[in-house]
C-alpha cells in the first residue's frame, strides 16, 4: 500500500529495516511474556488481565509488522536482487518469509487455544527472525 501511494525505494528499505528490528525484539519480548504467563498458570495463579491483553496485543503487532516487513522485503529483493550479495539476500529472505509464516501459525494456534503448539511456533518464529537479522549483518562477498 505504501508503495502505491508514492513510497520511494529508499523509504521501502528503511521501513523494512526498522520493522525487522521491531519484529525481532517484539517477538523475543512476547516469548518472554508468554513464558511468564505460563509460569503463573503452572503455579496455580491466574495472570492479571492486563498481562494477557498485553501479550495478545504484542502478538498481533508482531504478526502485522512481520507481514509488512515481508512485503517490503520482497519488493526490495525483486528490485535490487542482482546487486552484490545476492545469495545473502536470498538466504535472508527465506528465513524472513518462514518467520512470518511461523508467527501467523502461532497466532492461529493461540486463537484455537492450542497453547503448546502456539508456544512452540513462537519459539521457532522468534529464532527465525533472529537468524534473518543476523544473516543481514554478515559481510557481503
Amino acid at each position: 500500500m505504501l508503495l502505491m501511494v508514492g513510497m520511494s525505494v529508499w523509504d521501502a528499505q528503511i521501513v523494512h529495516r526498522y520493522t525487522g528490528y521491531t519484529v525481532a525484539i517484539g517477538g523475543a519480548f512476547n516469548v518472554l511474556l508468554g513464558l511468564h504467563i505460563k509460569g503463573m498458570y503452572d503455579r496455580g495463579r491466574m495472570p492479571p488481565s492486563i498481562l494477557r491483553y498485553t501479550h495478545r496485543a504484542v502478538g498481533y503487532t508482531v504478526i502485522s509488522a512481520s507481514t509488512v516487513q515481508t512485503i517490503l522485503g520482497t519488493y526490495n529483493f525483486i528490485r535490487i536482487h542482482k546487486k552484490k550479495g545476492m545469495w545473502k539476500r536470498l538466504l535472508h529472505a527465506v528465513f524472513g518469509i518462514t518467520a512470518t509464516g511461523a508467527y501467523a501459525y502461532a497466532g492461529y494456534k493461540a486463537f484455537f487455544r492450542d497453547y503448546n503448539a502456539h508456544r512452540d511456533a513462537m519459539f521457532v518464529a522468534a529464532t527465525l527472525s533472529g537468524i534473518a537479522a543476523l544473516i543481514w549483518l554478515l559481510p557481503r562477498k
